[in-house]
This record gives structure tokens, sequence and C-alpha cells, in this order.
């Protein structure tokens, strides 16, 4: 909703909903982190800004818990609506887009250890280290990797809880930013309770006691985190860089121990008509410390392997991971042909987020189909090659065409080998699939389908290891034997750090493929 004047937001909006906040709350708590805890009822009661998501500690919902009023931790976006494409316009116009900073030397490109060590520089440096902004292409999923950073700050696993306030700009106007001091004769002010000046973690500058309500009830504070800085409005940008730049917002300062990290989408990544939406200036990138997140693949496995949805299930399908995996180009790739603004093609493109939702749309698709005993609406069984051809379009609707059709390609490789056969890789080696005669392309799969055959496992047994080992060994290819350890020690990490894959099975590579393989590795 949105106003005519600043009275008009005042009188309307403000007003009635602390009124039917009031009512249903009574009471708002004062005292130590009381700014925040007020923040969190606010946020249960959907009195908050749109675009606006708190996430709170463990002792914080735990204090309320306390007083009777139960609030839970929003779930961490694992995708950013935010971030897709809209309105059926390309966000892009790169051929290939390079997930590395397009003009070199300007903004250093790291991965995602570069990006962890900056963020908790940032956090736990607190005021004194610059605000961090963190650049990079659409899809490389800069929202989720920040949340997910910040999940270690919070929630009972965290060795160091802080709070995080997630804020949405695209989505937000600078009323969303001040809120005046209000008091309501017949609820908070007889009770002697103080109502938030702000949602926002500030006080006034000249009321330095209040500082111990805006930090929370540990004092630790938190993390503000600017979605879409650069493409936001003009006017939601100067008060977001006013926060930046002085910590301050009108007569207000922002709590001491509250630290501020800003993502944003490059201009050279943006289609004309957003590049138009693009507002930045080298006076206002004075005011960062920035630095450009160049994904990999080596960064996206770890979380492929192991991320799943609410039911347990893997969110990326290994199939998918092994593919990316020996076809990386298609991990982030763009068609000019399909981006240009006037060729009418496919707007969808290969990337991280992409994969996950096609492989969330499969996997929606799949359980729907076991409910039904895999028939169709009108009960027929559908056939094998009716569902290919059903893979096929979803895939395409998330990936795009190319690479739909080239992940079907190697998952057709992948059903080739028997399960019964791949099994044999750890139980009787001299009897497995070989690789002598193979493709390059059904090598990679016959590696594939041998390593996630254990993906389910935490660890493996002194047998198990000696098999595989075995195998590798009889293969006589050094090239893909390493593939095929890096890729088994991926899926099963714990094979690294086993004594006897270190004494033993190491010592038998290094025998047989010593220009590859050192003990030293």
């Amino acid at each position: 909703m949105r106003f005519k004047s600043y009275d008009e937001f005042l009188n309307e909006s403000f007003l009635s909903n602390v009124k039917k906040l009031l009512k249903k709350v009574g009471d708002y708590f004062t005292g130590q982190g009381s700014r925040f805890l007020n923040l969190l009822v606010a946020q249960k009661e959907k009195h908050l800004p749109k675009g606006v998501t708190v996430y709170p500690t463990s002792e914080d919902i735990a204090i309320l818990k306390d007083y009777g009023v139960t609030v839970t931790v929003p779930k961490i976006p694992s995708l950013k609506e935010s971030e897709n494409l809209w309105d059926g316009k390309p966000l892009v116009n790169e051929a290939i887009i390079s997930t590395k900073y397009p003009d070199m030397g300007k903004v250093k490109d790291v991965d995602s250890k570069g990006l962890d060590n900056f963020i908790r520089d940032t956090v736990e440096g607190g005021k004194n280290v610059k605000p961090l902004l963190i650049w990079g292409p659409p899809g490389i999923g800069k929202t989720a990797i920040i949340n997910a950073i910040a999940k270690e700050y919070f929630g009972p696993e965290a060795k160091e809880e802080r709070r995080l306030i997630d804020f949405d700009l695209m989505t937000m106007s600078p009323e969303d930013f001040f809120i005046p001091t209000v008091t309501n004769k017949d609820t908070a002010q007889a009770k002697g309770a103080r109502l938030p000046d702000e949602w926002l973690p500030v006080r006034r500058i000249d009321d330095k006691e209040a500082e111990k309500e805006i930090n929370g009830p540990d004092g630790k504070g938190g993390i503000l985190f600017f979605d879409e800085i650069a493409r936001c409005s003009t006017k939601v940008q100067n008060v977001c860089l006013k926060i930046v730049d002085e910590r301050k917002i009108g007569n207000y300062v922002l709590g001491e121990n509250w630290v501020i990290i800003c993502a944003a989408n490059r201009k050279s990544d943006l289609s004309d008509d957003e590049q138009e939406a693009f507002h930045w200036s080298s006076t206002l990138a004075n005011r960062f410390q920035q630095i450009n997140y160049a994904s990999t693949i080596a960064d996206w496995k770890p979380w492929a392997m192991s991320a799943t949805d609410d039911l347990g299930q893997l969110l990326v399908k290994p199939e998918i991971v092994a593919f990316l995996d020996f076809n990386q180009k298609y991990f982030h790739l763009l068609d000019p042909e399909d981006f240009s603004n006037t060729s009418g093609g496919s707007q969808a493109w290969p990337s991280p987020r992409t994969w996950t939702n096609a492989s969330q749309a499969l996997t929606n698709r799949e359980r729907r189909y076991e409910r039904n005993d895999w028939k169709d609406a009108k009960g027929k069984k559908i056939s094998h090659d009716q569902w290919m051809e059903e893979q096929e379009d979803i895939l395409a609707a998330n990936v795009g065409s190319e690479a739909a059709r080239a992940f079907l390609g190697f998952k057709k490789l992948l059903d080739k080998f028997d399960p019964r056969d791949i099994e044999k890789v750890y139980t009787d080696p001299d009897k497995a699939p070989k690789w002598k005669g193979l493709a390059i392309d059904e090598i990679n799969a016959l590696i594939s389908a041998a390593c996630f055959q254990m993906r389910d496992k935490k660890e493996l047994n002194k047998t198990q290891m000696d098999n595989f080992a075995t195998w590798i060994i009889n293969s006589k290819d050094a090239a893909n034997a390493i593939k095929a350890i890096n890729m088994l020690k991926e899926v099963v990490p714990s094979v690294e750090d086993s004594d006897y894959w270190k004494d033993e099975v190491k010592g038998r590579y290094v025998d047989e493929f010593p220009n590859i393989f050192s003990k030293k590795k």
C-alpha cells in the first residue's frame, strides 16, 4: 500500500496497526533487548513492511515464550523470488555470463571460502568495519549463500548467535523506514510501557541509555542485510546509504552492535530495460568494502549433495550433480540467441538456482505419479518414453532446451548400468563393470553411478575402501582414476579422514599411478 503523503501514512497505517497490535498482545516489552522483542511481536502480527524478514536467536524465542508469546524462526530461503525472471523479461544480456567481475582489477573476485571470511570479518568486526557489498551475476544464489552463512550466527546449533533482519529493497518504499513514537493512554502508557520509536534497531542520538534496548537481550546486536541495493528506487537507496555511511536515519542512530551487509547484481548482467533502474556511482561505491562472488561448481557441490527438503529428500538429484561435475559449462550458461531482446527465444537458462528448481520440479512430478501408481489422469499407465518426454519438458522449462537434452543424454548412460552390477564395485570389484572400451561420457556416467551408490553412507568400511581401490587400479586409467577418487571423497567426505584410507589405500594408488599421486596428497 502506498500513500499520497507522509501524514496520510502516519494517520492511516501505523496508528491503526499499533491499536490492533496492542489489543492482541497487551503490554509492550521494556528493558534489556525490548526493542528487538517488540519487533518479533510485530512480525508475528504481520505488521512489518513488505520485504522485511526478522530472524531471532533461540534466546529471543525463549524469553518471549516465558511471557506467553510464541514465535518461530522464519524459514531461511535457499532461493530468492526477487532474483527470478519476471514479466517475461530477461535479467541479462551477456552471451555467456562470467561469474568473474567484468572490469578486472576494480573488484576482487572471491570464492565461497573468501566470501565466508569477508562476512565473518564484517559481522565480528562490528561498527569499526566498513559495510560489505557483494556483487554477483543473476542465478548464483547470493542471497541463499548469505542466509546460509548468517544461519551459523543464530539458532540452537550456532556457537555465537546473531540476529538477522533481511530487507528486500526492491519491494520497499522510503516510508517503510520511518515509524514515529506513539503511546496509547488506555493500554501501554497507563501501565508504564514504552512503545518503540522505530521497528529498526535504532535509538535517538541523544538517548544512549536506549542502546541496551536495541541490541537484543544478549546485547550482541545482529546483521542488517540489504538486498538489491543497486536496483531499488533512488529514494529507498538514499535512506539505506545514510544508514550505511553514517549509521543514522533522521535523528536516530543504529545500534552499536549491528553490522551491515549488502548484495547487488552487476549492471553488465542486466537487460537494457533493467539497466535504467541501476543506480550506482563511485561516490556510493566508496562507502563499502566490495567483493564479487565468483561462484564455482566446487562451491556448490557440497551443498547440493547434502541439502534436503521438508521430507528429507535431496533438493538436487545426485545425477544432476554428477552431470554438472563432468559438464561444467552447463553450470552457469547463457545463450545470446535466447536472450537477445528481439529473438523471442527461451528465457530459461542453466544456473545453480535453475538446476535446483529443475530438480525440485522433477521430484514433485515423480511424487504425484507415485501417489497415483504411475497412472495419468485417465488411469492409463505412464510409459517410459512418455516419462522421458515429460522430464525434458520440465528441465527445459527451468534450464533451457540445450542443457535439458545434454542432461538426459547423460542420464540414459547412467541407466545403462544395472545397480546390482554397480554394487560389485564395493563387494566384488573383479566382476564390476569395466572401463575398457567405453567412451569418455560412458566412463563419466559409470564413475558417477559407482560413487553415488554410496551417497547415503556416512563412512565406508575397510573392505569397501579396498574394493573400490581395486576397481580403480584395474582400470589402468590414471586420468579418470583421479576423477573417481575425488568424486568418492566428495560423496563420502569421511573417507579422506579415515586412517585406513590414508595409511593403506592411498599407498596403493601411489604405487599404481606414481605420476599423478604422491604420499603428500
